[in-house]
């Protein structure tokens, strides 16, 4: 492999897919050999992250590295070699512990990664932390803009709630994950996410956006309604004035707690509505108070109580006429 580079001294791209070779355990000596590439694929070559990122380390010019489906379950605090990046592919691996994916959070540099085909269950932002000398805080995923996570596990809102603290994350991938099997969820996310301009390769329009969070909203705040009521014992519907239906109707699949931890702090009634909802106070400053309208529930629960008297009337021209 090595050949190559001093066969081709100006290759900027090199694909090794599928290539099955004795990957080095140890630091490469310098120069590398490869000293304008910028565009390393080592797909399905059963490279380890090791070897990879000490293939990355000794090629000063690389912007993009794409190691997938190579078995990947564990990654290394050391980027040393990766600085660089822009572009990083992690595709069809074995990784499920978004802890492993916060070790890469300080490369200043990385604008995409990809993820997708993992078994990857939940996805926090990290907390802020300050370098090893203590002077200076460094912002986790600073430059991301891409991050791409179609089909791996993940199944809790929280995860969609927390892509709205990377500080410029405008194009996500969530398709294939549990939490987002309903089409009908793609204006929950819009919604949660307040700087995407891109779902799931779809281009998110100025008018999407807008019709996206008033209807979140109004959905959040018929729940807050709900719960304040609920805390008296009443059953009660929330039923927007603006069109919308109830909020029970414009539920994505499921608020409920999944099998993944939350980081919230247990709380109850319209606290808990609000800690479930982190964009509401934002987008109450966008829209103001939507009018919603709460009934409590009456009747004894047969089916009489669900039926409705409906009074058709002819509005043609001819009607009432002898």
């Amino acid at each position: 492999i090595k050949r190559f580079g001093e066969e081709f001294v100006n290759l900027e791209e090199l694909d090794l897919t599928g290539v099955r070779a004795v990957w080095p355990t140890t630091q490469l000596p310098a120069p590398s050999p490869f000293a304008n590439l910028t565009r390393l694929l080592l797909n399905k070559s059963q490279c380890s992250w090791v070897s990879a990122r000490r293939i990355a380390a000794n090629i000063t010019s690389l912007k993009q590295l794409s190691v997938a489906h190579c078995g990947i379950e564990t990654l290394d605090k050391d980027l040393s070699g990766l600085k660089m990046l822009d572009g990083l592919n992690l595709e069809g691996n074995d990784l499920e512990d978004w802890g492993e994916i916060e070790k890469l959070s300080k490369l200043k540099n990385l604008k995409r990664l990809h993820l997708g085909g993992n078994k990857i269950r939940s996805v926090r932002y990290p907390e802020t932390h300050t370098e090893e000398n203590n002077t200076k805080a460094f912002v986790p995923f600073q430059s991301l803009v891409g991050l791409f996570l179609a089909d791996n596990a993940i199944e809790d809102w929280e995860s969609i709630d927390s892509l709205d603290n990377f500080p410029n994350l405008t194009e996500v991938r969530v398709s294939g994950n549990p939490v987002v099997e309903s089409a009908a969820t793609r204006h929950e996310i819009v919604a949660r996410v307040s700087r995407l301009t891109q779902l799931n390769g779809s281009l998110i329009a100025d008018q999407e956006r807008k019709d996206a969070e008033i209807r979140y909203l109004r959905r959040v705040l018929g729940l807050v309604k709900t719960s304040e009521l609920a805390k008296d014992g009443n059953e009660v519907d929330v039923v927007s004035k603006d069109g919308g239906g109830t909020a029970e109707e414009d539920a994505p699949p499921s608020d409920a707690a999944s099998a993944v931890p939350s980081t919230r702090a247990a709380q109850t009634g319209s606290e808990a509505v609000a800690a479930n909802h982190p964009r509401l106070k934002a987008l109450l400053g966008s829209y103001g108070e939507l009018s919603v309208s709460v009934s409590r529930k009456t009747g004894d629960g047969t089916m009489g109580d669900d039926l409705i008297e409906v009074t058709l009337v002819c509005v043609a021209a001819s009607a009432g006429e002898k």
